[in-house]
């Protein structure tokens, strides 16, 4: 009997040392992200699901998740990790609807489709990044709204975007999807798709100068296998100041207005693009380089051609 007590006493104690990893929809025993760690559950961890919170009683659990994700940013601490189900979906209607505004905490979907944030009533209506190192991943964001200024407004260092969809449909086009300002240094864009294929759209992305000098700019940019595909007054890829340390590699890059650019780096901006596909309909008006070095970046100008090395130099 003694040595069944002293067995069972071992495994109970195995037992408490041991937390089972739950599914992607965040069940409470633990949330595994990219099949990397395992993330206990903590003073730092917040869900977010509209569908299935109650305002009266949400206090970001998983049982009572908030109901707004700029909800979860507000009770959060620097560093938090908001996980925001897939059943979510909601609609901000504001400027800064969704502001991030503390620093180095992650947003980001878990389940089995991306979380739905819909941008909609004003022209003004965004989100806006005012912490350094936030992280969004996993998301869906939707313009409901005709010629919004921007749809994600960066405005300090360290974001990253990764994983995520920025849509417009025939009705709505943002003037651009994502504007990055002068304090948006070491901004990193990966693994997301743009699209916006009826006329109206400005840019995809656009690196804007600084308010007093249009020689300053964010640095240390990195745009990395994603999508951009669209009808752009400028350009998919725009920069309308100088930005040092550029990375653009392994994107596709098209543009349906005849004539412009898929990539359009106007200042003489500093850093390599490697290995990109881009459209456009005009040969020698796809890729405006800057300064930048070049690396097997090919250009094609109808669907029944093959891409062309471009820019074409030679040695």
């Amino acid at each position: 009997m003694k040595r069944i007590l002293i067995t069972l006493a071992l495994l109970l104690t195995f037992a408490s040392l041991v937390h089972p990893v739950g599914n992607m929809d965040g069940a409470q025993d633990g949330v595994a992200l990219d099949n990397l760690a395992v993330i206990q559950p903590s003073d730092k961890v917040y869900y977010v699901d509209a569908a299935d919170a109650q305002s009266s009683r949400g206090n970001g659990t998983f049982e009572l998740p908030f109901s707004t994700i700029d909800g979860a940013i507000n009770y959060a601490v620097a560093g938090s990790l908001i996980l925001v189900k897939s059943t979510h979906t909601e609609t901000i209607s504001a400027a800064g609807g969704i502001d991030a505004d503390k620093a180095s905490i992650i947003v980001q979907g878990i389940g089995g489709k991306k979380p739905v944030i819909t941008l909609d009533t004003l022209a003004a209506t965004d989100i806006d990044i005012d912490a350094a190192n936030v992280t969004f991943k996993n998301l869906k964001f939707v313009a409901g709204y005709d010629q919004l200024a921007n749809m994600i407004d960066v405005n300090a260092a360290g974001f990253g975007l990764v994983n995520c969809d920025l849509i417009a449909d025939s009705s709505y086009q943002p003037t651009s999807f994502i504007t990055i300002d002068e304090a948006g240094d070491e901004c990193t864009i990966d693994g997301v798709l743009i699209r916006s294929k009826t006329a109206g759209a400005t840019n995809g992305i656009i690196i804007s100068p600084a308010a007093d000098t249009v020689s300053n700019s964010a640095d240390a940019f990195t745009l990395k296998n994603s999508i951009i595909d669209g009808d752009w007054i400028n350009a998919g890829m725009y920069s309308a100041a100088t930005c040092n340390n550029t990375v653009i590699e392994n994107n596709i890059i098209a543009n349906d207005q005849s004539g412009d650019f898929a990539i359009e780096l106007t200042k003489p901006t500093l850093g390599f693009i490697s290995e990109n596909k881009m459209f456009g309909d005009t040969a020698g008006a796809i890729l405006d380089p800057g300064s930048c070095y070049n690396f097997e970046n090919y250009v094609v100008t109808g669907s029944v051609y093959s891409g062309i090395l471009d820019p074409i130099v030679a040695p």
